[in-house]
Protein backbone atom coordinates (compact mmCIF):
# COMPACT_ATOMS: atom_id res chain seq x y z
CA UNK A 1 0.00 0.00 0.00
CA UNK A 2 1.24 3.47 -0.87
CA UNK A 3 2.25 5.66 2.06
CA UNK A 4 -0.23 8.43 2.88
CA UNK A 5 0.96 12.02 3.28
CA UNK A 6 1.04 12.78 7.04
CA UNK A 7 -1.25 15.78 6.59
CA UNK A 8 -3.74 13.69 4.62
CA UNK A 9 -3.55 10.99 7.31
CA UNK A 10 -4.33 13.60 9.97
CA UNK A 11 -7.32 14.79 7.94
CA UNK A 12 -8.53 11.22 7.41
CA UNK A 13 -8.48 10.63 11.18
CA UNK A 14 -10.26 13.92 11.84
CA UNK A 15 -12.88 13.22 9.16
CA UNK A 16 -13.41 9.74 10.59
CA UNK A 17 -13.90 11.18 14.06
CA UNK A 18 -16.50 13.59 12.66
CA UNK A 19 -18.32 10.69 10.96
CA UNK A 20 -18.30 8.69 14.21
CA UNK A 21 -19.64 11.72 16.11
CA UNK A 22 -22.40 12.26 13.54
CA UNK A 23 -23.35 8.59 13.99
CA UNK A 24 -23.50 9.03 17.76
CA UNK A 25 -25.46 12.31 17.53
CA UNK A 26 -28.04 10.46 15.45
CA UNK A 27 -28.07 7.62 18.00
CA UNK A 28 -27.07 5.00 15.41
CA UNK A 29 -25.03 1.91 16.12
CA UNK A 30 -22.19 1.10 13.78
CA UNK A 31 -24.18 -1.86 12.47
CA UNK A 32 -27.21 0.35 11.75
CA UNK A 33 -25.17 2.93 9.87
CA UNK A 34 -23.30 0.29 7.90
CA UNK A 35 -26.63 -1.27 6.88
CA UNK A 36 -28.08 2.12 5.86
CA UNK A 37 -24.97 2.88 3.81
CA UNK A 38 -24.99 -0.64 2.33
CA UNK A 39 -21.38 -1.26 3.35
CA UNK A 40 -19.69 -3.73 5.65
CA UNK A 41 -19.08 -3.01 9.33
CA UNK A 42 -15.32 -3.27 8.76
CA UNK A 43 -15.50 -0.63 6.00
CA UNK A 44 -17.31 1.72 8.38
CA UNK A 45 -14.63 1.04 11.00
CA UNK A 46 -11.95 1.97 8.44
CA UNK A 47 -13.75 5.24 7.71
CA UNK A 48 -14.27 6.11 11.38
CA UNK A 49 -10.65 5.39 12.29
CA UNK A 50 -9.23 7.25 9.28
CA UNK A 51 -7.69 4.22 7.67
CA UNK A 52 -6.81 5.31 4.16
CA UNK A 53 -7.82 2.14 2.33
CA UNK A 54 -11.57 2.66 1.97
CA UNK A 55 -13.09 3.36 -1.43
CA UNK A 56 -14.40 6.89 -1.75
CA UNK A 57 -17.78 5.58 -2.88
CA UNK A 58 -18.16 3.91 0.52
CA UNK A 59 -17.36 7.19 2.25
CA UNK A 60 -19.99 8.96 0.15
CA UNK A 61 -22.52 6.24 1.02
CA UNK A 62 -21.90 6.81 4.73
CA UNK A 63 -22.21 10.58 4.60
CA UNK A 64 -25.35 10.23 2.47
CA UNK A 65 -26.83 7.80 5.01
CA UNK A 66 -26.04 10.35 7.74
CA UNK A 67 -27.75 13.09 5.70
CA UNK A 68 -24.65 15.32 5.54
CA UNK A 69 -23.72 14.69 1.91
CA UNK A 70 -24.81 18.10 0.58
CA UNK A 71 -22.75 20.20 3.01
CA UNK A 72 -19.72 17.97 2.46
CA UNK A 73 -20.00 18.15 -1.33
CA UNK A 74 -20.66 21.88 -1.21
CA UNK A 75 -17.59 22.39 1.02
CA UNK A 76 -15.47 21.11 -1.87
CA UNK A 77 -16.89 23.70 -4.27
CA UNK A 78 -14.11 26.18 -5.07
CA UNK A 79 -16.66 28.97 -5.36
CA UNK A 80 -17.40 28.59 -1.62
CA UNK A 81 -13.85 29.66 -0.74
CA UNK A 82 -11.94 32.91 -1.17
CA UNK A 83 -9.12 31.38 -3.22
CA UNK A 84 -11.56 29.62 -5.54
CA UNK A 85 -13.55 32.78 -6.13
CA UNK A 86 -10.34 34.73 -6.80
CA UNK A 87 -9.27 32.16 -9.39
CA UNK A 88 -12.68 31.22 -10.80
CA UNK A 89 -11.64 32.41 -14.23
CA UNK A 90 -9.23 29.43 -14.39
CA UNK A 91 -12.13 26.95 -14.18
CA UNK A 92 -13.48 28.03 -17.54
CA UNK A 93 -10.31 28.15 -19.56
CA UNK A 94 -10.19 25.96 -22.64
CA UNK A 95 -7.27 23.63 -22.99
CA UNK A 96 -5.10 24.76 -25.88
CA UNK A 97 -3.13 22.21 -27.89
Amino acid sequence: MKSVNPYAQRDLREFGEHVRNWRKVQNLTADELAARADIGRSTLRDIETGRGTTQFAAVMSVITALGIDRPVVEAADPLNHDLGRMRAHLMHRERVR
